[in-house]
């Protein structure tokens, strides 16, 4: 099974996944972050980040980071975890109702 290269073949599951999953993104968010500020304060942080790696991709020797930088770094990896909890559970049931269709598919739908 892993040794295939994976086939996107159920794009109504998808779909489906994706609206059916906005409970997922509701209870992440408000596990989270404590409020919009505190969201929009990530994202911040994350273009501080961003903007910080590319204007210092170039140091020569090492250096400690300015501390905006440093208070930038939890914020960021909230939002982070955040992106990366709702697209792996989204993920995770695409497989499985995958699979589930694909073992079952013509018994539960017979043409």
């Amino acid at each position: 099974m892993h040794d295939q290269a994976p086939v996107f073949e159920h794009p109504l599951l998808l779909i489906a996944l994706v609206l059916l999953n906005i409970p997922l993104y509701v209870f992440l968010w408000r596990t989270l972050f404590s409020g919009w500020q505190d969201f929009f304060n990530s994202l911040l942080s994350a273009s501080i980040i961003g903007y910080s790696l590319d204007r210092y991709q170039h140091r020569v020797g090492w250096k400690w980071a300015p501390e905006r930088e440093v208070n930038a770094l939890y914020p960021a990896f909230r939002l982070l975890l955040f992106v990366l909890g709702v697209l792996s559970g989204v993920a995770a049931e695409y497989h499985f109702g995958a699979w589930v269709l694909s073992r079952f598919g013509p018994l539960l739908f017979p043409r």
